[in-house]
Protein backbone atom coordinates (compact mmCIF):
# COMPACT_ATOMS: atom_id res chain seq x y z
CA UNK A 1 0.00 0.00 0.00
CA UNK A 2 0.88 3.57 -0.81
CA UNK A 3 2.65 5.67 2.49
CA UNK A 4 0.29 7.61 4.03
CA UNK A 5 1.93 10.96 2.92
CA UNK A 6 1.10 9.92 -0.96
CA UNK A 7 -2.11 8.50 -0.17
CA UNK A 8 -3.27 11.55 1.53
CA UNK A 9 -1.46 14.01 -1.55
CA UNK A 10 -3.96 11.95 -3.94
CA UNK A 11 -6.68 12.24 -1.86
CA UNK A 12 -6.34 16.53 -1.82
CA UNK A 13 -6.07 16.01 -5.35
CA UNK A 14 -9.03 13.61 -5.98
CA UNK A 15 -11.53 16.26 -4.32
CA UNK A 16 -9.55 19.59 -5.58
CA UNK A 17 -10.03 17.84 -9.32
CA UNK A 18 -14.02 17.14 -8.49
CA UNK A 19 -14.45 20.80 -7.05
CA UNK A 20 -12.90 22.22 -10.28
CA UNK A 21 -14.83 20.16 -12.55
CA UNK A 22 -17.48 20.96 -10.94
CA UNK A 23 -16.88 25.03 -10.75
CA UNK A 24 -15.12 25.75 -13.98
CA UNK A 25 -16.56 22.21 -16.40
CA UNK A 26 -14.62 19.12 -17.58
CA UNK A 27 -13.34 21.59 -20.40
CA UNK A 28 -12.06 24.72 -18.52
CA UNK A 29 -7.91 24.89 -18.33
CA UNK A 30 -8.38 24.34 -14.60
CA UNK A 31 -10.36 21.26 -14.63
CA UNK A 32 -7.86 19.77 -17.25
CA UNK A 33 -4.80 20.63 -15.46
CA UNK A 34 -6.00 19.02 -12.27
CA UNK A 35 -7.33 16.27 -14.51
CA UNK A 36 -3.95 15.76 -15.71
CA UNK A 37 -2.47 16.16 -12.06
CA UNK A 38 -4.68 13.30 -10.94
CA UNK A 39 -4.29 11.10 -13.29
CA UNK A 40 -0.13 11.24 -13.42
CA UNK A 41 0.01 10.85 -9.21
CA UNK A 42 -2.54 7.80 -10.03
CA UNK A 43 -0.49 6.35 -12.55
CA UNK A 44 2.48 6.86 -10.48
CA UNK A 45 1.22 4.72 -7.45
CA UNK A 46 0.05 2.15 -9.57
CA UNK A 47 3.37 1.24 -10.18
CA UNK A 48 3.69 -0.83 -6.87
CA UNK A 49 -0.19 -0.78 -6.53
CA UNK A 50 -2.40 -3.41 -8.78
CA UNK A 51 -5.42 -1.64 -6.85
CA UNK A 52 -6.10 2.11 -4.96
CA UNK A 53 -9.72 1.57 -3.33
CA UNK A 54 -10.55 4.75 -0.37
CA UNK A 55 -13.40 4.04 1.84
CA UNK A 56 -15.67 6.49 3.77
CA UNK A 57 -17.36 5.51 7.01
CA UNK A 58 -19.01 8.60 8.70
CA UNK A 59 -16.81 11.73 7.83
CA UNK A 60 -13.88 9.90 7.78
CA UNK A 61 -11.77 8.69 4.94
CA UNK A 62 -9.65 5.48 4.91
CA UNK A 63 -7.58 3.66 2.59
CA UNK A 64 -6.02 0.35 4.57
CA UNK A 65 -5.32 0.98 7.91
CA UNK A 66 -5.04 5.00 7.19
CA UNK A 67 -7.22 7.00 8.41
CA UNK A 68 -7.43 10.38 7.04
CA UNK A 69 -8.80 12.76 9.90
CA UNK A 70 -7.06 15.51 9.04
CA UNK A 71 -9.02 15.82 5.64
CA UNK A 72 -12.18 15.86 7.40
CA UNK A 73 -12.13 19.24 6.75
CA UNK A 74 -10.30 20.15 3.98
CA UNK A 75 -12.39 17.82 1.33
CA UNK A 76 -15.49 18.01 3.24
CA UNK A 77 -17.64 19.28 0.33
CA UNK A 78 -16.19 15.94 -1.82
CA UNK A 79 -17.25 13.54 1.31
CA UNK A 80 -20.12 15.39 1.37
CA UNK A 81 -21.09 14.66 -2.33
CA UNK A 82 -19.93 10.67 -1.32
CA UNK A 83 -22.50 10.63 1.27
CA UNK A 84 -25.03 12.04 -0.52
CA UNK A 85 -24.72 9.25 -3.76
CA UNK A 86 -24.37 6.63 -0.36
CA UNK A 87 -21.17 5.79 -2.25
CA UNK A 88 -18.92 4.41 0.74
CA UNK A 89 -16.13 3.13 -1.32
CA UNK A 90 -14.06 4.01 -4.80
CA UNK A 91 -11.51 1.70 -6.22
CA UNK A 92 -9.04 2.66 -8.64
CA UNK A 93 -7.53 -0.15 -11.17
CA UNK A 94 -3.78 -0.01 -12.58
CA UNK A 95 -5.30 -0.22 -16.15
CA UNK A 96 -7.27 2.93 -15.63
CA UNK A 97 -7.27 5.24 -18.35
CA UNK A 98 -7.21 9.24 -18.65
CA UNK A 99 -10.51 8.84 -20.43
CA UNK A 100 -12.11 7.02 -18.14
CA UNK A 101 -10.74 9.22 -15.01
CA UNK A 102 -12.25 11.90 -16.19
CA UNK A 103 -15.40 10.45 -17.78
CA UNK A 104 -15.94 9.10 -13.53
CA UNK A 105 -14.71 12.34 -12.30
CA UNK A 106 -17.65 14.33 -14.37
CA UNK A 107 -20.23 11.85 -13.71
CA UNK A 108 -19.65 12.14 -9.89
CA UNK A 109 -19.47 16.12 -10.00
CA UNK A 110 -23.01 16.38 -11.99
CA UNK A 111 -24.75 12.98 -11.68
CA UNK A 112 -28.34 13.35 -10.13
CA UNK A 113 -28.07 9.97 -8.91
CA UNK A 114 -27.77 9.18 -5.55
CA UNK A 115 -27.69 5.69 -5.15
CA UNK A 116 -24.72 3.14 -5.96
CA UNK A 117 -26.16 1.11 -8.30
CA UNK A 118 -27.81 3.87 -10.22
CA UNK A 119 -24.37 5.38 -10.42
CA UNK A 120 -23.08 1.81 -11.43
CA UNK A 121 -25.37 1.50 -14.34
CA UNK A 122 -24.25 4.91 -15.16
CA UNK A 123 -20.12 3.74 -14.79
CA UNK A 124 -21.27 0.93 -17.08
CA UNK A 125 -23.15 2.79 -19.80
CA UNK A 126 -20.21 5.21 -20.17
CA UNK A 127 -17.56 2.11 -20.74
CA UNK A 128 -15.97 3.36 -17.39
CA UNK A 129 -14.22 -0.98 -16.74
CA UNK A 130 -11.76 0.69 -14.03
CA UNK A 131 -13.41 2.42 -11.91
CA UNK A 132 -15.90 0.80 -9.74
CA UNK A 133 -18.24 2.01 -6.44
CA UNK A 134 -19.89 0.37 -3.34
CA UNK A 135 -21.03 0.21 -0.16
CA UNK A 136 -19.84 -1.16 3.32
CA UNK A 137 -21.98 -3.52 3.42
CA UNK A 138 -24.15 -4.03 6.72
CA UNK A 139 -22.95 -6.76 8.58
CA UNK A 140 -26.16 -8.85 7.73
CA UNK A 141 -29.39 -9.12 5.93
CA UNK A 142 -32.69 -6.63 6.04
CA UNK A 143 -34.40 -7.34 8.97
CA UNK A 144 -37.79 -9.76 8.26
CA UNK A 145 -40.67 -7.40 9.84
CA UNK A 146 -40.57 -7.67 13.57
CA UNK A 147 -36.96 -8.47 13.61
CA UNK A 148 -34.43 -6.41 14.73
CA UNK A 149 -31.32 -8.32 15.35
CA UNK A 150 -28.94 -8.56 12.49
CA UNK A 151 -27.55 -11.23 10.85
CA UNK A 152 -24.25 -11.98 9.30
CA UNK A 153 -23.98 -12.33 5.17
CA UNK A 154 -20.11 -11.19 5.06
CA UNK A 155 -18.09 -10.60 1.14
CA UNK A 156 -14.33 -10.99 1.94
CA UNK A 157 -14.19 -7.32 0.91
CA UNK A 158 -16.59 -6.51 4.03
CA UNK A 159 -14.57 -8.54 6.10
CA UNK A 160 -10.97 -6.91 5.07
CA UNK A 161 -12.69 -3.36 5.02
CA UNK A 162 -14.40 -3.54 8.77
CA UNK A 163 -10.65 -4.71 10.21
CA UNK A 164 -8.72 -2.02 8.39
CA UNK A 165 -11.34 0.36 9.75
CA UNK A 166 -10.98 -0.93 12.85
CA UNK A 167 -7.24 -1.31 13.00
CA UNK A 168 -6.52 2.06 11.78
CA UNK A 169 -8.67 3.75 14.75
CA UNK A 170 -6.53 1.94 16.64
CA UNK A 171 -2.61 3.45 15.10
CA UNK A 172 -4.54 6.72 14.66
CA UNK A 173 -5.63 6.67 17.86
CA UNK A 174 -2.36 5.50 19.35
CA UNK A 175 -0.39 8.06 17.80
CA UNK A 176 -2.43 10.95 19.07
CA UNK A 177 -2.19 9.53 22.80
CA UNK A 178 1.48 9.22 22.11
CA UNK A 179 1.48 12.95 21.20
CA UNK A 180 -0.94 14.40 24.29
CA UNK A 181 1.81 12.84 26.54
CA UNK A 182 4.87 14.71 24.49
CA UNK A 183 3.31 18.05 24.56
CA UNK A 184 1.51 17.49 27.74
CA UNK A 185 -2.17 18.57 25.89
CA UNK A 186 -4.42 16.72 23.91
CA UNK A 187 -6.42 17.79 20.59
CA UNK A 188 -10.30 17.33 21.83
CA UNK A 189 -11.62 18.24 18.44
CA UNK A 190 -9.27 15.01 17.20
CA UNK A 191 -10.15 13.00 19.93
CA UNK A 192 -14.00 13.85 18.84
CA UNK A 193 -13.82 12.99 15.43
CA UNK A 194 -12.02 9.41 16.62
CA UNK A 195 -15.27 8.57 18.68
CA UNK A 196 -17.55 10.72 15.92
CA UNK A 197 -16.28 7.92 13.23
CA UNK A 198 -16.43 5.08 15.76
CA UNK A 199 -20.32 6.31 16.45
CA UNK A 200 -20.92 6.07 12.84
CA UNK A 201 -19.68 2.56 12.02
CA UNK A 202 -22.40 1.66 15.15
CA UNK A 203 -25.11 2.54 13.34
CA UNK A 204 -25.82 -0.53 10.48
CA UNK A 205 -22.06 -2.19 11.68
CA UNK A 206 -22.45 -2.51 15.32
CA UNK A 207 -22.16 -6.33 15.50
CA UNK A 208 -19.57 -6.51 13.23
CA UNK A 209 -17.91 -4.15 15.51
CA UNK A 210 -18.72 -6.22 18.14
CA UNK A 211 -16.90 -9.41 16.93
CA UNK A 212 -14.17 -7.37 15.98
CA UNK A 213 -13.59 -6.06 19.40
CA UNK A 214 -14.23 -10.42 20.57
CA UNK A 215 -10.98 -11.00 17.64
CA UNK A 216 -8.64 -8.19 19.27
CA UNK A 217 -5.18 -8.87 18.62
CA UNK A 218 -2.28 -6.26 19.25
CA UNK A 219 0.22 -5.72 20.95
CA UNK A 220 -0.73 -2.40 23.26
CA UNK A 221 -3.69 -3.67 25.49
CA UNK A 222 -4.65 -0.16 27.20
CA UNK A 223 -5.43 1.28 23.61
CA UNK A 224 -7.43 -1.51 22.12
CA UNK A 225 -8.90 -1.10 26.00
CA UNK A 226 -9.66 2.67 25.48
CA UNK A 227 -11.16 1.83 22.28
CA UNK A 228 -13.35 -0.68 23.34
CA UNK A 229 -14.61 1.23 26.01
CA UNK A 230 -15.67 3.88 24.14
CA UNK A 231 -17.68 1.14 21.67
CA UNK A 232 -18.99 -0.37 24.61
CA UNK A 233 -20.21 3.11 26.35
CA UNK A 234 -22.33 4.52 23.15
CA UNK A 235 -24.10 0.81 22.69
CA UNK A 236 -25.37 1.34 26.59
CA UNK A 237 -25.75 5.26 25.94
CA UNK A 238 -27.85 4.27 22.52
CA UNK A 239 -29.89 1.75 24.16
CA UNK A 240 -30.66 4.34 26.96
CA UNK A 241 -32.25 6.54 24.65
CA UNK A 242 -29.80 9.48 24.52
CA UNK A 243 -29.69 11.68 22.00
CA UNK A 244 -26.50 12.02 19.61
CA UNK A 245 -24.58 14.24 21.30
CA UNK A 246 -24.67 13.14 24.44
CA UNK A 247 -24.06 9.85 22.68
CA UNK A 248 -20.53 10.89 21.44
CA UNK A 249 -19.70 12.49 24.90
CA UNK A 250 -20.22 8.92 26.35
CA UNK A 251 -17.65 7.53 23.86
CA UNK A 252 -15.29 10.30 24.21
CA UNK A 253 -15.10 9.98 28.26
CA UNK A 254 -15.04 5.82 27.29
CA UNK A 255 -12.09 6.36 25.14
CA UNK A 256 -10.06 8.78 27.36
CA UNK A 257 -11.06 7.36 31.12
CA UNK A 258 -7.53 5.61 31.13
CA UNK A 259 -5.17 8.33 29.74
CA UNK A 260 -3.62 8.83 33.04
CA UNK A 261 -2.05 5.07 32.21
CA UNK A 262 0.40 6.89 29.46
CA UNK A 263 1.72 8.20 32.77
CA UNK A 264 2.61 4.97 34.11
CA UNK A 265 5.50 3.18 33.13
CA UNK A 266 4.94 0.01 30.53
CA UNK A 267 7.33 -2.06 32.38
CA UNK A 268 4.91 -2.25 35.45
CA UNK A 269 2.02 -2.08 33.20
CA UNK A 270 3.28 -5.02 31.11
CA UNK A 271 4.46 -7.29 34.13
CA UNK A 272 3.53 -10.60 33.64
CA UNK A 273 3.38 -11.73 36.92
CA UNK A 274 1.85 -10.13 40.62
CA UNK A 275 2.46 -6.47 41.35
CA UNK A 276 4.21 -5.15 44.48
CA UNK A 277 1.79 -3.51 46.72
CA UNK A 278 4.26 0.30 45.57
CA UNK A 279 3.85 -1.10 41.52
CA UNK A 280 -0.22 -1.39 42.78
CA UNK A 281 0.11 1.85 43.92
CA UNK A 282 1.82 3.24 40.69
CA UNK A 283 -1.25 1.17 38.79
CA UNK A 284 -3.96 2.95 40.46
CA UNK A 285 -2.61 6.66 40.34
CA UNK A 286 -3.63 6.41 36.35
CA UNK A 287 -7.25 7.84 37.81
CA UNK A 288 -5.67 11.29 40.02
CA UNK A 289 -2.48 12.09 36.78
CA UNK A 290 -5.67 11.21 34.22
CA UNK A 291 -7.82 13.72 35.50
CA UNK A 292 -4.89 16.50 36.04
CA UNK A 293 -4.35 15.90 32.36
CA UNK A 294 -7.62 15.98 31.00
CA UNK A 295 -8.09 19.52 32.84
CA UNK A 296 -4.87 20.86 31.03
CA UNK A 297 -6.51 19.54 27.51
CA UNK A 298 -8.32 22.98 25.94
CA UNK A 299 -12.35 23.25 25.99
CA UNK A 300 -12.51 19.39 27.69
CA UNK A 301 -16.03 18.24 28.31
CA UNK A 302 -16.08 18.20 32.28
CA UNK A 303 -17.44 14.48 32.54
CA UNK A 304 -14.70 13.58 30.65
CA UNK A 305 -12.57 14.71 33.32
CA UNK A 306 -15.12 13.70 36.13
CA UNK A 307 -15.49 10.05 34.83
CA UNK A 308 -11.19 9.39 34.33
CA UNK A 309 -10.72 10.47 37.92
CA UNK A 310 -13.82 8.33 39.52
CA UNK A 311 -14.18 5.12 37.20
CA UNK A 312 -12.83 2.90 39.98
CA UNK A 313 -14.17 4.93 42.45
CA UNK A 314 -17.05 2.34 42.87
CA UNK A 315 -21.05 2.84 43.75
CA UNK A 316 -20.04 3.47 47.51
CA UNK A 317 -16.74 5.04 47.05
CA UNK A 318 -15.12 1.74 48.27
CA UNK A 319 -12.48 1.79 45.47
CA UNK A 320 -10.09 4.19 44.68
CA UNK A 321 -8.83 7.22 44.86
CA UNK A 322 -9.56 6.76 48.44
CA UNK A 323 -11.38 10.02 49.66
CA UNK A 324 -11.79 11.61 52.42
CA UNK A 325 -15.72 12.21 52.06
CA UNK A 326 -18.13 10.00 50.30
CA UNK A 327 -18.86 10.17 46.58
CA UNK A 328 -21.72 9.52 44.59
CA UNK A 329 -20.75 8.20 40.84
CA UNK A 330 -21.78 10.31 37.94
CA UNK A 331 -24.32 9.17 35.65
CA UNK A 332 -21.41 8.76 32.72
CA UNK A 333 -18.87 7.27 34.91
CA UNK A 334 -21.30 4.28 36.19
CA UNK A 335 -21.91 3.46 32.14
CA UNK A 336 -17.80 3.91 31.57
CA UNK A 337 -17.05 1.61 34.73
CA UNK A 338 -19.24 -1.14 33.38
CA UNK A 339 -17.73 -0.99 29.75
CA UNK A 340 -14.01 -0.61 31.67
CA UNK A 341 -14.62 -3.66 33.95
CA UNK A 342 -16.41 -6.11 31.10
CA UNK A 343 -13.24 -5.20 28.59
CA UNK A 344 -10.71 -5.61 30.85
CA UNK A 345 -12.11 -9.35 31.78
CA UNK A 346 -12.65 -10.22 28.54
CA UNK A 347 -9.03 -9.15 27.15
CA UNK A 348 -6.34 -11.55 27.11
CA UNK A 349 -3.29 -10.32 29.29
CA UNK A 350 0.24 -10.66 29.99
CA UNK A 351 -0.27 -12.83 33.21
CA UNK A 352 -3.82 -15.25 32.30
CA UNK A 353 -5.53 -16.31 29.28
CA UNK A 354 -8.55 -14.88 27.98
CA UNK A 355 -11.59 -15.38 30.15
CA UNK A 356 -15.09 -17.39 29.21
CA UNK A 357 -17.79 -15.13 28.46
CA UNK A 358 -20.12 -17.13 31.32
CA UNK A 359 -17.43 -16.55 33.93
CA UNK A 360 -17.28 -12.73 33.31
CA UNK A 361 -21.11 -12.83 33.75
CA UNK A 362 -21.08 -14.18 37.11
CA UNK A 363 -18.24 -12.28 38.30
CA UNK A 364 -19.99 -8.53 36.94
CA UNK A 365 -23.17 -10.32 39.07
CA UNK A 366 -21.12 -10.41 42.10
CA UNK A 367 -20.16 -6.88 41.93
CA UNK A 368 -23.68 -5.27 41.68
CA UNK A 369 -24.02 -2.32 43.98
CA UNK A 370 -20.48 -2.99 45.16
CA UNK A 371 -18.70 -1.35 41.87
CA UNK A 372 -21.44 -1.31 39.54
CA UNK A 373 -24.69 -0.13 39.27
CA UNK A 374 -27.60 -2.65 39.55
CA UNK A 375 -29.87 -1.30 36.82
CA UNK A 376 -27.17 -0.34 34.21
CA UNK A 377 -25.99 -3.55 34.74
CA UNK A 378 -28.94 -5.71 34.03
CA UNK A 379 -29.36 -3.75 30.91
CA UNK A 380 -25.75 -3.89 29.86
CA UNK A 381 -26.05 -7.47 30.07
CA UNK A 382 -29.66 -7.50 28.35
CA UNK A 383 -28.09 -5.48 24.73
CA UNK A 384 -24.83 -7.78 25.12
CA UNK A 385 -25.81 -11.10 25.85
CA UNK A 386 -23.93 -13.59 27.87
CA UNK A 387 -22.28 -14.73 24.91
CA UNK A 388 -21.56 -11.26 22.95
CA UNK A 389 -22.25 -11.25 19.31
CA UNK A 390 -18.74 -12.98 17.87
CA UNK A 391 -18.43 -15.70 20.56
CA UNK A 392 -17.96 -19.16 19.60
CA UNK A 393 -20.00 -21.38 21.64
CA UNK A 394 -20.52 -25.46 22.27
CA UNK A 395 -24.05 -26.96 21.76
CA UNK A 396 -26.07 -29.38 24.18
CA UNK A 397 -26.48 -31.09 21.45
CA UNK A 398 -22.65 -31.36 20.65
CA UNK A 399 -22.88 -28.95 17.98
CA UNK A 400 -20.28 -26.25 17.35
CA UNK A 401 -21.88 -22.13 16.44
CA UNK A 402 -21.17 -18.71 16.26
CA UNK A 403 -23.18 -15.92 18.05
CA UNK A 404 -24.38 -13.85 15.21
CA UNK A 405 -27.13 -11.98 17.14
CA UNK A 406 -28.55 -11.27 20.60
CA UNK A 407 -32.79 -11.70 21.52
CA UNK A 408 -33.25 -8.35 23.58
CA UNK A 409 -35.28 -10.27 25.70
CA UNK A 410 -33.52 -13.41 26.22
CA UNK A 411 -29.51 -12.82 27.21
CA UNK A 412 -28.99 -16.72 27.82
CA UNK A 413 -30.50 -17.68 24.38
CA UNK A 414 -29.24 -16.13 21.36
CA UNK A 415 -29.13 -16.50 17.56
CA UNK A 416 -26.12 -18.97 16.36
CA UNK A 417 -25.21 -20.14 13.30
CA UNK A 418 -24.27 -23.80 13.13
CA UNK A 419 -20.87 -24.42 11.36
CA UNK A 420 -19.56 -27.73 13.30
CA UNK A 421 -22.08 -30.72 13.78
CA UNK A 422 -22.30 -32.88 16.69
CA UNK A 423 -19.90 -35.12 15.68
CA UNK A 424 -17.45 -32.31 14.68
CA UNK A 425 -17.45 -32.66 11.33
CA UNK A 426 -17.37 -29.47 9.30
CA UNK A 427 -20.66 -28.24 7.49
CA UNK A 428 -20.89 -27.69 3.96
CA UNK A 429 -24.02 -25.67 4.44
CA UNK A 430 -24.13 -23.42 8.01
CA UNK A 431 -27.46 -22.77 9.32
CA UNK A 432 -29.06 -20.30 11.80
CA UNK A 433 -30.96 -21.45 14.57
CA UNK A 434 -33.19 -19.25 17.02
CA UNK A 435 -31.68 -20.76 20.46
CA UNK A 436 -34.96 -19.09 22.28
CA UNK A 437 -37.07 -20.89 20.07
CA UNK A 438 -36.08 -24.30 20.90
CA UNK A 439 -36.50 -25.25 24.51
CA UNK A 440 -34.03 -28.25 24.67
CA UNK A 441 -31.26 -27.00 22.98
CA UNK A 442 -28.80 -24.19 24.95
CA UNK A 443 -25.31 -23.22 25.14
CA UNK A 444 -23.31 -25.25 27.86
CA UNK A 445 -19.78 -23.16 27.08
CA UNK A 446 -18.02 -21.03 24.92
CA UNK A 447 -14.74 -22.02 23.13
CA UNK A 448 -11.31 -20.19 23.57
CA UNK A 449 -10.73 -17.89 20.20
CA UNK A 450 -7.59 -19.34 20.20
CA UNK A 451 -8.94 -22.79 19.41
CA UNK A 452 -8.71 -24.41 15.65
CA UNK A 453 -12.53 -24.54 15.64
CA UNK A 454 -12.94 -20.37 15.91
CA UNK A 455 -9.44 -20.15 13.61
CA UNK A 456 -11.84 -22.11 10.77
CA UNK A 457 -15.03 -20.44 11.71
CA UNK A 458 -13.76 -16.79 11.87
CA UNK A 459 -11.80 -17.75 8.50
CA UNK A 460 -14.88 -18.51 6.56
CA UNK A 461 -17.29 -16.46 8.19
CA UNK A 462 -18.05 -14.97 4.79
CA UNK A 463 -19.21 -18.19 2.77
Amino acid sequence: MPNKENLEKLLKSLASTFQSVRIYTLNHPKAKTAMQDLYDMFKELFQDNPIIAFGLVGDELFCGKEIFFDLTVIVKDFIKELKNKKIENISFKSSLSYEELETFIDLLAFSKQNSVEEINKSIKSKNIHNVTVDVLHAPGIKPESGETEHKYNLSKDDVKHFKNFYSGIIDNAGSLLDKSIIDGVGDMNIFSNIVTSIFEGLGHKENFLLMLMNLKKHDDYTLVHCINVSILCMLQARSLGLNEQDIVDLGLAGFLHDIGKILISRTILRKPNSLSKEEFEAVKSHTVLGAKMLMRFPHVNKMVVLTAFEHHLGIGSQGYPKLSYPQRQCFSTKIVAISDFYDALRSRRHYRRLMAPEIVYEIMRSEKDKLLDSQLLDNFFKIMGVWPVGTVVSLSSGEIAFVEAQNLGDMFNPKVRVFFSSNKEKLEATYSIDLSQIEDLQIISSIPSDSPECEYIFAHLDK
